[in-house]
Parts: C-alpha cells; structure tokens; sequence
C-alpha cells in the first residue's frame, strides 16, 4: 500500500544529517518528504496547511512530556483515530517503542544544549527486515493546531513526529486512512496480525466462542508469548 515516497535507493545516515545540520547551523529540510501538499494528498493537491517546526509552535518543545513516556495522544481525524492505539501500545511496551524510535530521548531537545538540528530518525518493518526512516521537524498545521495527531500537552511532539515518518512510509499523510490498527501493528513490530470482528463473528450470542476466544487471548499474552492484543470501535465523528 501507498508510494512509499523517498524510500528507495541509498539515504544519508541519521548521524550525518544530523552533524551536517548542526554545522551549518540550520535545521535539516527533507526533499524526499517535502513541506507541502504532495506529502498530504495523493494527488498532491488539497486545501492549504502550514508547516511548522516545534520550536514554533511552544517555547519549550520535547518529545516526552513524562519521564515514564505514558501516551496522552488525541487525534482530530475519526479515521486515523487507530492511531492513538498504536502510540498507547508504544509506550506500553519500551522494547517496542526502542526499535520504532531508536534512542528517542536523545533525538528530542535538551535545555542549554546546541541548537537541535532538525531531523528524527524512526524505524518500520518492510518486507523482513528494519528499515530507518528519516523525516525533519516541520509539522503541517491548520489554523494554529496539528493536521493530525496531538499530545493533550502542548509542548510534547513525539507522537506527530512519530505520524509523521509512519506517512512518509506510506506515501502521504492521506493514505493514513486507507491504513488500519493492524496493518500499522505490523509495520512497527514485524510481526502477524489477526484481526476478529466482534460484531459479525457470532461472539456476542455465542457463549462458546466467547470462551474460546477469552483461552486464546490468554494464551497469547502468557509470559512466554510476546503478544500484543488491542480492540478497538468505529468512529463516526470526532466528537465520539
């Protein structure tokens, strides 16, 4: 699925963007993945957003709010409402979180450091193997709040940044929608999905399946097993 837009052939290092950026002293600037409509709709064009960096946003931007990473993700868009799952999965489970934002804490912006160079560096499975993902810091914006996804605090960018990188994996932010919880569980753990539907698999007037399916669910999240089980509804409108 999508374009996978700036995705092929050889990419600088994370390392060397970032030295090059900071010795130049101005924030890196993705051309793979640029500022504007081509990176939002699929047929590159929409209405008009603005794009801004954190640093323009808030005086004091940082990835995690919390020390302890916990999510406090919203979404304004009901269709890639999934993805507020995925952040709270992400931040459930720290091994996880360090292989899709590898070194997370480092990258984000520290008080009294140099100026911040710009450029995040994520990771997604792709056909059987890790792949970095680069993207710069420039967010788009409507009416003075983020296109996409938000922290419930102003100040924490992780999630967006996050958002970000997952559309430039798929080609554009618009192709977020044709995406869904398990396709994304995918991408950012490597592993299969299985996906039930509650509602049209006979669970909610068959007591027997509903105790099968509460052994597998136990099954799977057993100690031994490394498993990761969410559900979730449909959304019609925002405001639900």
């Amino acid at each position: 699925m999508g374009r996978r837009k700036g995705l092929t052939g050889s990419s600088p290092s994370y390392t060397t963007v970032r030295n090059e950026a900071l010795k130049s002293g101005q924030p890196f600037v993705d051309s793979s993945f640029p500022a504007d409509a081509t990176s939002v709709y699929v047929r590159g064009q929409g209405p008009q957003l603005e794009w801004r960096r954190p640093s323009e946003l808030c005086s004091q931007p940082q990835l995690f709010a919390d020390s302890n990473v916990r999510s406090y993700v919203c979404h304004s868009r009901p269709a890639n409402a999934w993805f507020v799952t995925v952040c709270t999965v992400l931040t459930h489970d720290q091994e996880l979180l360090a292989k899709v934002f590898p070194d997370a804490k480092k990258q984000g912006w520290h008080a009294g450091s140099e100026k911040h160079p710009g450029v995040f560096r994520f990771r997604f499975w792709l056909l059987g193997s890790w792949i970095e993902v680069l993207v710069d810091d420039q967010l788009p914006v409507v009416d003075g709040t983020l296109y996409g996804c938000r922290s419930q605090i102003a100040s924490e960018f992780w999630a967006p940044l996050l958002e970000k990188a997952y559309a430039k994996f798929l080609g554009c932010y618009e192709l977020l929608e044709a995406c869904s919880l398990s396709d994304a569980l995918v991408d950012m753990t490597g592993a299969a999905a299985e996906h039930l539907e509650l509602a049209v698999g006979g669970y909610a007037r068959d007591s027997t399946l509903q105790e099968q399916l509460f052994s597998n669910m136990l099954t799977v999240l057993d100690n031994s097993c490394q498993a990761v089980v969410c559900c979730a509804i449909s959304v019609a409108r925002a405001s639900r």
